[in-house]
């Protein structure tokens, strides 16, 4: 069945190319997922785009030790042992130099960002300061977007990275080596998007009437936009809009104005806040 995803992540990291802004890629392994957990070892690669690629400019990679010990099936993943983190410098100690090469409103991509980002925040408020981003790119929502119509066993780091045969030399769950396999990922995905138009423009103009809140089962929640093509729907547990039926073609829809005009029908600026106002039970019935 044909889809439409909302392709913002895609759009973030070509606007970020033309920019020509510092860019920095990083990844974090922890002593667990909790928010209270700590991070263990912490590896960036400032980026600079050029000539159709992004290239490292500066590195950093730091063990810290946590303030508790490392669980023995963290360490089963990453490898990291309470023995080998026992003489490496505390997150306070570690912290000045973290802050420094990230900068002030600094631009992070990671692979599943989400967490990583939280981690680092998390850390930055223990240590008595606030992270604030000048922007967040989420590799793992590219990945997903460029390989939603093929049959994948997932969409690990390591399954991406192999699928572009770029995997060569990397130990995954280092955080320095999923760092720079990152980087080539991205340029690989870089390639994709352009040679094979993910990112296009639609040519049918649409009028949004109506939307309508579904909230589903397990999560499987929906957003329904009636319009003057038919029927379709944003699936909001897998980010991506849907026909209802067969008779609606999306391929051919200007789905960018679609987007705008759901955003105005909902009172939202961008998908997070549409997704906030479904929680909230804001999102009922918009429309004429």
């Amino acid at each position: 069945m044909p889809i439409w995803r909302n392709l913002e992540q895609n759009k973030k990291l070509f606007n970020l190319a033309a920019s020509s802004r510092p860019f920095i890629v990083f990844d974090t392994e922890t002593t667990g997922l909790r928010k209270e957990d700590e991070i263990v070892e912490f590896a960036a690669c400032k980026c600079m785009y050029k000539e159709g690629a992004f290239y490292i400019t500066n590195t950093m990679h730091m063990y810290i030790k946590p303030s508790k010990p490392i669980p023995e099936e963290v360490t089963e993943i990453n490898g990291l042992t309470n023995e080998f983190l026992g003489d490496k410098p505390t997150e306070l100690e570690i912290f000045p130099i973290i802050k420094n090469f990230l900068g002030k409103n600094p631009v992070l991509g990671a692979y599943n960002s989400g967490f990583d980002v939280r981690m680092t925040k998390a850390m930055y408020a223990r240590c008595g300061e606030v992270l604030e981003l000048g922007g967040e790119i989420d590799f793992l929502k590219i990945a997903r977007d460029i390989f939603c119509e093929q049959k994948m066993k997932d969409h690990k780091l390591s399954t991406i990275a192999n699928t572009y045969g770029v995997d060569e030399g990397i130990e995954f769950h280092s955080a320095m080596d999923d760092v720079r396999v990152l980087i080539r990922v991205i340029n690989a995905m870089m390639n994709d998007i352009k040679e094979n138009g993910i990112i296009k423009t639609q040519l049918i103009p649409v009028t949004v009437h109506k939307l309508n809140y579904y909230e589903g089962y397990r999560g499987n929640s929906r957003i329904y936009a009636i319009t003057s093509a038919g029927p379709i729907y944003y699936d909001l547990r897998n980010d991506k809009w849907m026909p209802n039926d067969d008779r609606v073609c999306m391929e051919s829809l200007d789905m960018d104005s679609i987007e705008k005009q759901v955003f105005r029908l909902a009172g939202a600026s961008d998908y997070k806040e549409l997704r906030k106002l479904c929680r909230e039970g804001a999102l009922i019935m918009k429309g004429a």
